[in-house]
């Protein structure tokens, strides 16, 4: 980032690295700094960072898609389960609020780095659990994996936030989900089909810690070519310019404005709600609709399947803003697939519950377009990485919690799943009802996130900010000349 330039979502790509300020001369102060490698290799960090989350993506839900088959394998009572869905996310709560600030100090780069070879541990100390029936190594396995995955999301957020302009940051993230529902779809059908030819979960982890040690060579390539479009952008720099180091201080936190704030509170009753509801359905499937349990393990990678579509509303974003009024959209969807479930009798109604799961799908697809990808145009550049960190840590509290709501109101039986969607239900219109506040709230304002050029936000809360301290110097000076 420049000094003295506002508009720090408007370059093509971040000419430095994201934890760096330059401090210029007062008559340099109007120049700015392409960086042609940047431009160069951008065809090489938009697959890398892609592909980045394919092994994560692969293995985090695995327990969703074959639940009862864990279970029976592993001995585990459905308390077990719980504790088992459970505990891996506590640690990601608290835990994004500080990866955030630490990668906004050290950079992205090498937190991809880090967390690419932690889910390898991690995927790697499940597959021991499972070969010495080991629920206690299976709980820390799945708890550094998760920790991983969290801290993973937050810098390849970043990585791309910092690489692609806003007109480019709509295919660079859907690109990204693209590939990750790849992952969570494939691992629907490979986890239970595999479970089943080998009567145990080697084989499947197996596979996802091969994605998993790919991804780890791609965010070497990532660490290598972001540390060289650094140096190639040093070398540009002009005679009397400084590089000082950004340093996050708590008041940073008051410069995100309203809607951010409204956003974070979205990703627990949106994406930490898919997931908890995901870890479950399996049960629902079996005991309410009668579902034969290697099959109902299969539909629940549905809404994957589904989420292919998300670079088309990626597309529509980029190409005709509306990213409000798709939001709406967005929670709306959740809210009428869950009510079909509700609202359908006990017993066969396979069509009826397929079409349910179709428009869970959509749910998932457009979430993955307008909520993550958001969050760099509600935010400054150097606040990207925290801005991050406080989606995700809200997303796991609310995963987390979820869980466990959702555990209790199940039964040991799984008898309570008209309860369990009723919750759910609930959840599910509370966010309808912040999507729309977040509409109305943004319209008042020029409807600028809603429009084709959402980047203007930024400025925005600068100018506004800016007016506020004016007004407040002003009494001040009124004060003391009076």
């Amino acid at each position: 980032m420049i000094k003295k330039q506002e508009n720090v979502n408007d370059s093509t790509v971040s000419d430095l690295s994201d934890q760096d300020t330059i401090i210029t001369p007062l008559q340099d102060s109007g120049q700015t700094h392409k960086n042609g490698f940047c431009e160069k290799k951008r065809m090489i960090m938009l697959p890398s960072t892609s592909i980045l989350q394919f092994g994560s993506y692969f293995s985090i839900n695995f327990q969703s898609f074959v639940k009862e088959q864990l279970m029976d394998s592993m001995h585990l009572s459905n308390n077990d389960y719980s504790l088992f869905v459970l505990i891996p996310n506590l640690p990601c709560i608290p835990l994004p609020l500080m990866i955030g600030p630490i990668l906004d100090s050290i950079g992205a780069r090498l937190g991809t780095l880090v967390f690419s070879f932690l889910l390898s541990v991690g995927l790697a100390l499940c597959m021991i659990s499972i070969f010495q029936e080991s629920f206690v190594w299976l709980v820390i396995g799945k708890t550094i994996f998760a920790i991983a995955n969290a801290g993973l999301g937050v810098s390849h957020g970043c990585i791309a936030g910092k690489w692609f302009t806003s007109k480019g940051l709509g295919v660079a993230f859907t690109l990204s989900s693209f590939f990750c529902k790849i992952a969570s779809s494939s691992s629907g059908i490979l986890f239970p089909q595999l479970y089943d030819i080998n009567n145990n979960l080697m084989a499947p982890l197996s596979l996802g810690l091969a994605f998993c040690l790919i991804c780890l060579v791609l965010s070497v390539v990532i660490f290598v070519v972001d540390k060289n479009a650094e140096k190639q952008q040093n070398l540009q720099l002009q005679e009397g310019q400084v590089i000082e180091k950004y340093k996050f201080k708590f008041s940073d936190l008051k410069k995100f404005g309203v809607v951010f704030w409204m956003f974070v509170i979205q990703c627990p009753l949106m994406f930490g709600a898919f997931y908890a509801f995901e870890n479950y359905l399996q049960s629902v499937l079996i005991h309410k609709f009668m579902i034969e349990k290697t099959l109902a393990g299969e539909l629940v990678s549905i809404p994957y399947w589904i989420a292919y579509t998300t670079p088309l509303f990626g597309f529509v974003a980029d190409k005709f803003g509306l990213r409000i009024i798709f939001f709406v959209l967005t929670s709306l969807l959740s809210f009428v697939s869950v009510f079909i479930l509700w609202i359908l009798p006990t017993g066969e109604n396979d069509v009826i519950v397929y079409i349910s799961l179709v428009i869970f799908g959509l749910f998932l697809s457009a979430m993955c377009a307008y909520l993550y990808p958001s969050f760099p145009l509600l935010s400054e550049k150097e606040l990207l990485s925290t801005a991050f960190a406080l989606g995700v840590s809200s997303k796991n509290a609310g995963l987390a919690i979820f869980n466990y709501v959702s555990n209790l109101i199940l039964g040991s039986k799984s008898e309570g799943y008209n309860n369990f969607l009723l919750f759910y239900l609930i959840i599910f219109l509370v966010s309808l009802i912040i999507s729309c506040f977040i509409y109305f709230y943004d319209r008042k304002h020029g409807s600028i996130l809603n429009s084709a050029t959402p980047q203007r936000y930024v400025e925005y809360l600068a100018e506004k900010r800016n007016k506020i301290n004016e007004s407040c110097y002003s009494e001040e000076e009124d004060k003391l000349t009076s």
